[in-house]
């Protein structure tokens, strides 16, 4: 049996959409590919928005891990990219 140790969160830049706790893996995916075309509608109409899934969750309250985290993601093509900018420490 699968562990209920993951959650997933989506939020579309005005509110939270979803916020499931105590998720399979494959729950949590599921819910992530249910929401991603309007994740990709929000983000074309200029809204800033944050999703993620997280796994290996000692309890309900322990967002340490994930599996994919996009905020403010670019859309191409259909698809969601994020480019990543590394700078020097100071």
């Amino acid at each position: 049996m699968e562990e209920k140790n993951c959650a997933f969160q989506y939020y579309n830049g005005t509110k939270v959409m979803v916020n499931e706790v105590e998720l399979t893996l494959g729950e949590a995916k599921e819910l992530f590919n249910e929401n991603y075309d309007d994740m990709i509608e929000q983000t074309n109409n200029g809204y800033k928005i944050e999703a993620a899934i997280w796994i290996d969750m000692k309890d309900k309250y322990d967002y340490h891990k994930t599996l994919i985290h996009i905020s403010n993601p670019l859309v191409e093509n259909g698809v969601f990219y994020e480019k990543a900018y590394i700078q020097p420490f100071s």
